[in-house]
């Protein structure tokens, strides 16, 4: 269903406050969610809700810092959030868990599977960018995202000078928001946009992220394009890698770099689905790391 009610709460560390929501059962089998880069809900999404009841989760959705209600961490890494899901995770008194990275949140999910040791049961990137070249260098982007993509590496500050301008917009006018996200998608993500519950989803799910201006998200796309601070060679944790083979915004290049890379890798490529599939897929992807935590804890290395 739709409509879990969520429980909200904030986090402290280093003088931060970390947003994040619980969905689900207190004692279902923990995963943590990162969103994308134009979203960072603490409410449920199409077809989240299902998949939450049918597979006993308890789902912690976090706010990386900058967006939403969660405070500014300037000049951080990949890593630090990883440390910052611990830091939720000790709060609600969570052990190990699962981590969920989707889009722009992937790179993160795979900081944690190289972070957090065997705190993790495992880790999922969906539609997730790698570290082998910059965004903007991907082979088969479309024009207008490369150059979207230049213009916010190159000038930040004037980059977050229009988004608030163009946020501003989109709060008056929410439909320009998936009318952007649906040029040049393929047909696949066109007609999920064009589900009204998921067009709205996405809607709040940007103005939430966007509350307190566009600067969140401008510098979270600076952290994943700057070098991950560690070698894919050396991620330890086991990562599920998800991507659609007719991905507009996040080329399969990327997910095919990180199952070359990845020592522990299991990957998922589907030829007829674009970026935004992980909503028909939720159940699916969700469930491979519930049967993940099932397993017992591995044996420390000798």
């Amino acid at each position: 269903m739709d409509g879990l009610q969520p429980s909200q709460g904030l986090a402290g560390t280093a003088g931060r406050r970390i947003a994040y929501a619980t969905f689900g059962a207190h004692d279902g089998v923990p995963v943590f969610y990162l969103h994308g880069a134009i979203g960072s809900p603490l409410t449920c999404s199409p077809g989240l809700g299902d998949a939450i009841e049918a597979l006993g989760l308890r789902l912690v959705a976090v706010q990386r810092p900058g967006f939403g209600r969660s405070d500014p961490q300037p000049g951080r890494t990949l890593a630090d959030h990883a440390h910052d899901l611990a830091t939720v995770a000790d709060v609600l008194g969570i052990e190990r868990f699962g981590v969920l990275g989707v889009s722009a949140g992937g790179p993160y999910a795979v900081a944690c599977a190289h972070v957090l040791g065997d705190r993790l049961t495992a880790a999922a990137a969906v539609s997730s960018l790698s570290p082998l070249c910059r965004p903007a260098d991907v082979p088969g982007l479309p024009a207008r995202v490369r150059v979207a993509l230049k213009v916010l590496a190159a000038a930040p500050r004037a980059a977050t000078w229009a988004g608030d301008r163009a946020v501003a917009l989109v709060a008056r006018h929410p439909q320009l928001l998936v009318r952007a996200m649906t040029v040049g998608a393929p047909p696949a993500d066109r007609t999920n946009l064009a589900d009204g519950a998921t067009a709205r989803a996405a809607i709040a799910a940007f103005l939430e992220a966007t509350g307190g201006g566009l600067a969140g998200l401008v510098e979270d796309h600076l952290v994943t394009s700057r070098p991950w601070g560690f070698d894919l060679a050396d991620v330890q944790g086991e990562v599920h890698v998800w991507h659609g083979m007719h991905d507009a915004f996040v080329p399969a290049e990327h997910a095919l770099q990180l199952a070359a890379a990845l020592p522990r890798c299991r990957v998922a490529l589907d030829p007829g689905e674009g970026h935004f599939f992980f909503r028909r897929r939720a159940t699916e992807v969700l469930g491979a790391l519930v049967r993940r935590a099932d397993l017992p804890r591995p044996l420390p290395a000798a």
